[in-house]
């Protein structure tokens, strides 16, 4: 009999984060997938990332619309609550086994309340992990609800003990979006990017580029304006010294509109190698990502899939404090000059040191394995160290 595995995503970062995993459940006739779709997947301001997971060939059982807008804080909590009105009703018709839950974020918590109160069994990805968000206190509740771990390093999977879960119950896989990296050619050329314009021109691939990924803060929701500002004025100065820029579009967080309103001011401002993407396939970006002079902003990508990669990665701010890093990151506090010092040093640098601190490449064939051998209690109990 096969196991029905539901896998929910509700953003971009989800589905780079699941894809491999998708893609071995969708070949392996041990198993029933069903994919719902839901909160910012499905708006066009943060990508459509929902067209790039049909144009991958997955079909999508349920979609969920759930984002209240605003992008303030108040909005994230009613998303929060509509998210599990209208997932609940999702799971009683799809009737899983499993529902798979990715990292943490707003949207997330939505289905591991969903999830529990149903009795339906949860597999929770890359739990366990320290940040400096309302993202940490998230990721450490779906851990909580969670019956079944599946963690990227051998750290996250102390912390998931020290919340007191049984360590049988916890197997250390690796991230899986780094799978992607090990199966793709990541070469790009001027080809490339002249078949992906950015909302105003075409990356000169020639001149080289720096990657930028800017998330608000939730906690910080007061100086998120005085944040971005300051980003901006490095950005400025470093456009004048003639380096490309490809600058990503905000997640659904608090604070979003607050960014994007920035990124626009000065994107009219200022047109003139600046390239602005709403949404890449995960494939495309690792190959951004992996050809860029370095990352600059407070992306998780630039911790996991830049270390893994050897890609310079300026961290902004408080957004990853305490994760675990490899030797390629570098953390400064959002303030124009030092970030300035900091990316004037890293230009220099030719090489850069990789890591397989978030694993090897080989997370979702793992995944595959544990869960169809498995069997899982629906009562949990809270192991006592």
């Amino acid at each position: 009999m096969k196991k029905k595995i539901c896998v929910v995503i509700n953003n971009r970062a989800n589905y780079a984060r699941c894809k491999s995993l998708l893609v071995e459940l969708k070949k392996d006739k041990r198993f029933e997938l069903s994919i719902i779709a839901g909160a910012s997947t499905l708006l066009d301001k943060y990508g459509l990332a929902k067209k790039v997971i049909e144009n991958d060939g997955f079909k999508i059982k349920k979609f969920i619309y759930s984002i209240v807008e605003g992008e303030v804080p108040i909005t994230m909590a009613k998303s929060t609550g509509l998210g599990i009105m209208e997932l609940s009703t999702s799971f009683i018709e799809i009737k899983p086994d499993y529902v798979v839950v990715i990292a943490d974020r707003f949207e997330n918590i939505s289905v591991a309340i969903a999830a529990s109160y149903m009795n339906i069994k949860l597999v929770h990805i890359q739990g366990g992990e320290i940040t400096g968000s309302i993202d940490e206190s998230v990721r450490h509740a779906i851990t909580k609800f969670a019956h079944i771990h599946f963690p990227a390093t051998n750290n996250a999977k102390k912390i998931i003990k020290q919340l007191g879960e049984k360590k049988e119950n916890i197997h250390v896989v690796g991230c899986p979006s780094l799978d992607l990296i090990k199966k793709n050619n990541l070469n790009v050329n001027q080809k490339f990017f002249d078949l992906r314009p950015s909302l105003n021109g075409i990356l000169k691939f020639k001149k080289g580029y720096i990657l930028v990924v800017f998330h608000p803060v939730t906690t910080e929701f007061k100086t998120i304006e005085k944040q971005i500002k300051e980003l901006i004025k490095v950005i400025d100065i470093l456009i004048k010294k003639n380096f490309q820029i490809i600058w990503l579009w905000p997640n659904v967080d608090a604070g979003s509109d607050i960014v994007s309103k920035q990124i626009r001011i000065y994107n009219m401002r200022q047109k003139k190698n600046i390239f602005l993407y709403k949404n890449f396939t995960p494939e495309d970006y690792i190959k951004i990502l992996k050809n860029s002079k370095l990352i600059m902003g407070n992306s998780s990508s630039g911790i996991r899939e830049a270390s893994y990669l050897g890609v310079h990665a300026i961290n902004i701010g408080s957004r990853q404090n305490n994760r675990e890093k490899g030797k390629n990151v570098h953390d400064v506090s959002c303030d124009a000059n030092k970030i300035l010092k900091v990316f004037n040093k890293k230009i220099k640098l030719r090489s850069c040191p990789k890591s397989k601190l978030y694993g090897q490449g080989n997370a979702a064939k793992q995944i595959i394995r544990i869960l169809f051998k498995k069997k899982i209690n629906i009562k949990k109990e809270f192991k006592r160290i």
